[in-house]
């Protein structure tokens, strides 16, 4: 399943009576929304907002707080996860509508509301004023794939790599771990071993797994946070990914002053999971879920080995 990625800015100011907001027009879709677009290759989510923001209202600006992702479905179909934050422009800076764009201009808050097109960048300006979200916090477990054999022990590419029947028993506890938390979603990196890492969860839940290109090992990490986002859009959700990425997630959050949940405990154990709660659009907790040990699942339940 291909996730389109983009980011943008909800570029804000001191007018004469009150905060302003800067909105752009769009004549391709007839649409009003705060400036946005595309990752580029290679390029990280704030860069792209930084840049979306020049080229769309002619602003160059200060990066302010970040106001976490919305996620809606796009006209083909696909997952999109847009990611902004809070901007300032130069004092007296005008917008100047450029780049698919036929007007850009500074917006009184109250009138920012009713303008925007789409209900979901009408939730920014609701972030933009601190008002709590409703609801609780979705959570998405962040899997590394049960044991597989050793790198290079069989024939084919890597990604046709097997778990092991240590890993067959992994998964299946995993399974077992995971059925009772209404999961609505699995994702997983292309490569074997994570897919057999989710089959005994998908059978039983009767599940499709989607394929995730982001989250194969060497991906950008801001690949899988932005699958973690898009999944908890539709309710709790369970990603299988390699350890690279689980670790240059947990690092990027950590760095970011996410609470580490729990005993406080970090590590990358095989079958492991991190459980991210996921609220207003951002990660607000993580936790780590050491590898399921314990006897054999019973037949209870449909599980077996």
């Amino acid at each position: 399943m291909s996730l389109v990625r983009a980011a943008g800015g909800v570029v804000t100011r001191e007018g004469r009576d009150g905060p302003e907001v800067v909105l752009v027009h769009r004549p391709a879709y007839d649409d009003w929304s705060f400036p946005k677009g595309k990752l580029e290759d290679g390029e990280d989510d704030l860069a792209c907002a930084l840049r979306e923001v020049q080229e769309e209202a002619g602003l160059v600006c200060d990066v302010g707080e970040d106001l976490g992702v919305v996620t809606y479905v796009d006209k083909r179909g696909r997952p999109k996860v847009v990611r902004y934050w809070r901007m300032t422009a130069a004092p007296g800076a005008e917008a100047k509508a450029s780049f698919e764009v036929d007007d850009a201009r500074w917006v009184p808050l109250a009138v920012a509301e009713p303008m925007l097109t789409y209900a979901h960048d009408r939730t920014l300006l609701r972030r933009l004023a601190g008002d709590p979200a409703p609801g609780q916090p979705v959570p998405v477990f962040v899997i590394r794939h049960v044991k597989a054999g050793e790198r290079g022990s069989s024939p084919g590419p890597d990604e046709l790599r097997p778990i092991s029947k240590t890993g067959r028993k992994q998964a299946v506890k995993l399974a077992a771990m995971l059925a009772a938390h209404g999961i609505v979603a699995l994702a997983s990196s292309p490569a074997l071993r994570c897919i057999q890492t989710l089959d005994p969860l998908a059978e039983h839940l009767g599940l499709d797994i989607a394929m995730a290109p982001e989250l194969f090992e060497g991906s950008d990490v801001g690949g899988v946070e932005a699958w973690v986002l898009a999944a908890a859009a539709d309710g709790p959700a369970v990603l299988s990914t390699h350890g690279d990425l689980v670790q240059g997630l947990v690092a990027a959050l950590v760095a970011r002053g996410i609470t580490v949940g729990g005993d406080g405990t970090v590590a990358f154990a095989k079958g492991a999971a991190w459980h991210l709660d996921v609220w207003d659009g951002r990660v607000s907790k993580l936790t780590y879920v050491p590898p399921p040990e314990g006897p054999r699942p019973s037949m209870e339940g449909g599980f077996v080995i």
